[in-house]
Order: structure tokens, then sequence, then C-alpha cells
């Protein structure tokens, strides 16, 4: 979490909400079964407040995320829906908003969750 910190921020940058959760992923780990749920959800909050997550309510067009569709970031880092899972890097949208509610006790999910955020 560190690395992602330095590597991502400005030195001296102000993130009073992501500094926060910071504090309590620290907690969290020292006292978590498994590390992975509390990574990704610490991860959801460093995209979100660096402005690289996308809403996850709801895609592009406004309509609300469907969990059997799938979806891809745009370049206006949105959510499109697209027809085919193959298409770009996609993501479910039962993952998605599993994401958006901080749902990583599924392994399936947090799998996902890292390979769409990390990677």
């Amino acid at each position: 979490m560190n690395e992602l910190l330095v590597r991502l921020l400005a030195r001296g940058d102000a993130h009073a909400d992501l500094f926060a959760g910071y504090g309590q992923a620290l907690a969290d780990l020292a006292n978590a079964n498994a590390a992975a749920p509390v990574l990704r959800a610490f991860e959801v909050t460093l995209l979100r407040e660096a402005g690289l997550l996308p809403t996850l309510d709801c895609c592009a067009d406004g309509e609300p995320i469907n969990p059997v569709a799938y979806y891809r970031i745009d370049a206006h880092r949105e959510l499109a829906r697209v027809d085919l899972p193959g298409e770009d890097l996609c993501i479910r949208g039962a993952t998605v908003l599993a994401m958006a509610s901080g749902q990583f006790g599924d392994a399936q999910v947090a799998a996902k969750a890292r390979s769409r955020c990390v990677s």
C-alpha cells in the first residue's frame, strides 16, 4: 500500500479521505484472516480518490449496472456496456456492483477486482 501511495500521489498532496482509508486498511490488515479483501477495498479507495475510478453504480448512458452484463472503461473513464465479454478488458456487472459496495469477501470478486484494478 505504501508503494502505491508513493507512486500515485505527488509529495504533499492532501487526500484526507484516502489517508483515513489507509489508516483503516492498516488496522484491518492487523486483524484480518485474509489480506485480499482489505487490499482490494483500499485499491478502490485509492483509485476513486486519484480520480481514476469510474462511477460504479451506473454506466456511461446513465442506465444502472446490470449484474449479468459486461462493461469496460471507456476513454472518458466511464463504464460502457459491451455486447461480447471478449471485447477489450471487460468486467461483469455483478463484480462492478460488488466493488461499489465494498464486498470483497468473495474470492472470485476479489480476484476479478484485483485483475481489473492492478494489472
